[in-house]
């Protein structure tokens, strides 16, 4: 995988807790609250998922490059429906920790398939995991800083662009 394409799935990967950080960010704690919640999860996700990947590898070898583009792109077209079903579901404010740990879980779901895929493709876990991480700990804290208003206008249109671009990079791994 390449650095480009590490970044870009970090990116993708990030929209929905950049989403979610944008509407529940209330003041600088909670930013980094969240932004610290999101960044470790996701960063977490992809070397779990890495590992069950690498115990399923020998068994799916011949299909590796497909099941990675099935995998991406189910998450994809997930994130997208997702996006386009919710979006006029969006509140703001934070309200309590199990809700924010709640939240880092669930948009860190890709981040474990995304983790399988990886491993089905060959490639190493720790510097897209570190990457993978880092980047949502930024973007969510940008997200934070862009706020409530913006994030209920905006953010399911980023979240069904990020789903794409999952989806685009599960066709990259047929090629």
């Amino acid at each position: 995988m390449s650095l480009f394409q590490l970044l870009l799935l970090s990116l993708a990967l990030s929209a929905d807790a950049f989403a979610v950080s944008m509407c529940r960010a209330k003041g600088r704690r909670s930013a980094l609250v969240l932004a610290s919640a999101f960044g470790f999860f996701q960063a977490v996700m992809p070397v779990i998922g890495w590992h069950a990947g690498s115990a399923l590898r020998s068994v799916l070898s011949r299909v590796a490059p497909w099941a990675a583009f099935l995998i991406l792109f189910l998450v994809g077209g997930r994130m997208v429906w997702n996006a386009v079903r919710d979006r006029k579901n969006k509140t703001c404010g934070t309200t309590g920790k199990a809700l924010i740990l709640s939240l880092a879980f669930a948009t860190s779901l890709d981040a474990f398939a995304a983790g399988i895929s990886i491993s089905l493709i060959g490639s190493g876990i720790w510097l897209p995991a570190a990457v993978i991480g880092s980047v949502t700990f930024v973007v969510c804290l940008a997200g934070a800083g862009i706020g409530c208003v913006a994030g209920t206008k905006l953010g399911w249109h980023l979240e069904a662009a990020a789903g794409i671009v999952i989806m685009a990079l599960g066709v990259k791994a047929l090629v």
